[in-house]
């Protein structure tokens, strides 16, 4: 019958299964009954050993066969006799230094179990230690020491078997990078290498070619393998011995081996001096091509052959940066092509031509991967480009427009400083910062006179030229120049419908440590991103006046009637849920109806613009002003009970009474009447609470206005409603 999981064993195995833990299981049983002390019988003592030898060495031959798999017990079987065996080893011999010996074992067999097998495999060792200690032969004080080591072991094992491990991973990285430099070392001496492409981060969003994530891994597996291939052909066709490709690394220091097809065992891989042998008179540019047929013995000719090497001839052309319509048209060196042969006869005409013709092609070869590569870097930008303005284009809020233009701009160029002000009145103001210093430039405000950024806004320009900053000028205040900084741009974020009278928006400065970042392209990507960004925190302004006529009166400044219902249903269930207090004022104008038909409503609406700033300026950010309706003004107070509710309506009823108002040379003064109601005494729904501060406002008007007047100090028998009041 079949286990789930696990195939039957053979009787046989079985047998073998119960043979090597009974072994295991009556050495530990001896070894705690004394029978490998050297006290005991000698003979025993080997005996017993000898036999425990015998089953560990058919059950290591059992697994080397792969025969306990299908065992039961079978990962446990060896691991649990081998230290029994070892204990039995250190107790019989006597030697100190052999007690180490289940101890390193123990360490071992941790390091390298599963840990089911370990543990069972330390617990039988364990177990024997402390039957030792129960029948008196070791201490208690060497049963501790023996625990103590075997834990140290273990823990020592493991730790060298992670160390291991992380030696591997560590020279796996190190290889990896060596690779990955190579690459890009091959990559930047045929030009197919863009140093901004591989600033470029890459994004989970985006499909990018395989084969692209090495600065131009696609273009420059295209040059060598059409340079291979050509050097491959021309090699065979005209019977070289070497057809080799030598090219000047970026820098111009050195010549390197770009190029190979040979039968020679003795070329060199370089790099070579660039002033050494033929290639440097080509490089120099003072001739095209050279032959040298015979070659003379110790002749100075080519850097990867060794001293000592025979070449019957050789011939070597330049190739060209630049490739014309004819031979006579092209223009620079990029590298030499070198090609010799046993023959010490002089190369034909036809052949110097078909070796022309290669070098030339090769330069084309290479100009075609530049041209890809600068196509795969448009692309990758381009791909970031579309990707960040969706999400630019996705905010609404000024401060979730300046984070994402911020992310923007971090995804597409490796800079260490982005920072975004925005123009008001003459004020340039940095609302938000992103890289080194942006603690202390977030929130700046300064003048366009101060710095670069000021110069831009208002010159309406990119500053500075070309991108360089040598830390002299200063950014944004005079304080500010930030010499660790090497390239900077100052793009003024115009709509792109701004006419030229028309403010600028504000300003986008980007910075890096290293220099030269900011290409022509470069630029004109981040004047695209500003022109996006002007447009959409026009939009974001434009967002925040409409959300704000939405919730505020648009005479008054204060809140409408429906935040005020919706403010209030929420204040009343936090207060009740937190055991809180909250309070209501309802405010109302006196006579303001004779005020209107004596003065006009021009005067009207004066009066209620100062009665209402003096209403919201007496609230805190927790509190809520709102025009209830008409002349009637509602406060919420969170957090205040009704003495609290009290003062605060003295105060505003008595700010209130010492405005003026001029009307033709008259001077006017107004009162206001306050009622208040507080929760929860005075009611725990909004209408219950609402229309007892209304009785409460009614109460002083009835009293003969300008005064407040609490809900506890109404009488039952007030119950006028709203619509009798005399105003």
């Amino acid at each position: 019958m079949k286990r789930r999981g696990r195939v039957a064993a053979p009787p046989l195995q079985r047998v073998d299964e119960i043979f090597v833990m009974g072994t295991a299981a009556a050495g530990g049983l001896s070894i705690v009954l004394g029978a490998f002390e050297p006290s005991a019988v000698w003979w025993l003592r080997w005996v017993l050993l000898w036999a425990m030898l015998g089953v560990a060495a058919l059950d290591a031959r059992n697994r080397a066969a792969g025969r306990v798999e299908q065992r039961a017990l079978g990962p446990y079987e060896g691991p649990a006799l081998w230290l029994v065996l070892a204990l039995a080893i250190s107790r019989t011999s006597g030697v100190p230094e052999l007690e180490t010996l289940p101890v390193g074992l123990a360490g071992f067999l941790f390091a390298t179990t599963p840990s089911r097998v370990r543990s069972f495999a330390l617990g039988v060792v364990l177990l024997v230690e402390l039957g030792l200690t129960l029948v008196g032969l070791q201490t208690s004080g060497a049963l501790l020491v023996h625990v103590v080591l075997y834990g140290l072991s273990c823990f020592a094992f493991s730790r060298l078997g992670s160390y291991q491990r992380w030696m591997v991973e560590r020279a796996q990285a190190r290889a990896r990078a060596a690779a990955d430099a190579e690459v890009r070392t091959r990559a930047e001496d045929f030009g197919v290498h863009t140093r901004q492409a591989e600033a470029l981060p890459r994004m989970p969003s985006l499909e990018e070619p395989t084969g692209t994530h090495v600065g131009g891994r696609q273009a420059l597996d295209f040059v060598e393998q059409s340079v291979g291939l050509q050097l491959e052909i021309l090699r065979g066709s005209l019977d070289l011995g070497t057809a080799a490709v030598l090219w000047h690394n970026r820098e111009l220091a050195e010549l390197h081996l770009r190029g190979l097809s040979t039968r020679r065992p003795d070329v060199r891989q370089g790099p070579f001096a660039p002033g050494v042998g033929i290639p440097a008179t080509l490089l120099r540019e003072e001739v095209r091509e050279m032959q040298v047929a015979p070659v003379r013995a110790g002749y100075p000719m080519l850097p990867y052959y060794g001293d000592g090497a025979v070449v019957g001839g050789l011939f070597a052309v330049a190739i060209p940066h630049r490739v014309g319509a004819t031979e006579a048209q092209d223009t620079g060196v990029d590298g030499v092509l070198c090609v010799d042969r046993d023959a010490t006869d002089r190369f034909s005409d036809a052949e110097r031509a078909v070796v022309r013709q290669t070098a030339r092609k090769i330069a084309l070869d290479v100009a075609c991967g530049r041209v890809l590569k600068q196509s795969e870097h448009d692309r990758a930008t381009m791909s970031r480009f579309v990707v960040v303005l969706r999400e630019l284009n996705a905010q609404l809020g000024l401060d979730g427009v300046a984070r994402a233009a911020t992310k923007a701009v971090k995804t597409l160029f490796a800079v260490d400083l982005v920072a975004i002000s925005l123009f008001d009145r003459e004020i340039l103001n940095i609302v938000h910062a992103d890289g080194i210093h942006a603690d202390r430039f977030q929130g700046l405000r300064f003048t366009l006179e101060e710095g670069l950024t000021g110069q831009a806004v208002s010159k309406r320009v990119v500053l500075p030229h070309g991108g360089d900053y040598r830390g002299v000028q200063p950014i944004f205040t005079a304080s500010d120049r930030l010499g660790d900084l090497r390239s900077l741009l100052v793009i003024p974020l115009c709509p792109p419908d701004a006419e030229p009278g028309m403010p600028v928006v504000g300003a986008l400065t980007v910075g890096s440590r290293e220099a030269g970042l900011f290409s022509p392209q470069q630029q004109k990507v981040l004047e695209l991103i500003a022109t996006n960004l002007a447009t959409k925190f026009d939009l974001a302004r434009a967002h925040e006046k409409l959300r704000d006529l939405a919730t505020h009166d648009g005479l008054t400044g204060l809140a409408l009637r429906r935040v005020f219902d919706e403010r209030i249903e929420t204040m009343l269930s936090r207060a009740e849920r937190t055991e809180g207090r909250m309070a209501l004022l309802l405010t109302d104008i006196d006579h303001f109806k004779k005020l209107n038909d004596n003065y006009g409503h021009t005067f009207g609406d004066e009066v209620l613009r100062q009665v209402a700033q003096v209403v919201g300026r007496a609230v805190r950010k927790v509190d809520l002003a709102a025009r209830y309706g008409g002349e009637e003004f509602a406060v919420l107070l969170e957090d205040a009970g009704e003495d609290g509710a009290f003062q605060l309506a003295e105060r505003i009823r008595r700010d209130v009474e010492a405005l003026t108002f001029d009307s033709q040379g008259t001077t006017v003064q107004v009162t206001l009447s306050v009622g208040l109601a507080a929760f929860p005494r005075d009611g725990g729904v909004p209408k219950e609470l609402t229309d007892n501060a209304d009785k409460a406002l009614y109460k002083a008007k009835q009293d003969g206005r300008n005064r407040s007047v609490a809900y506890s100090q109404v009488g039952v028998e007030t119950t006028a409603p709203q619509a009798s009041r005399a105003h």
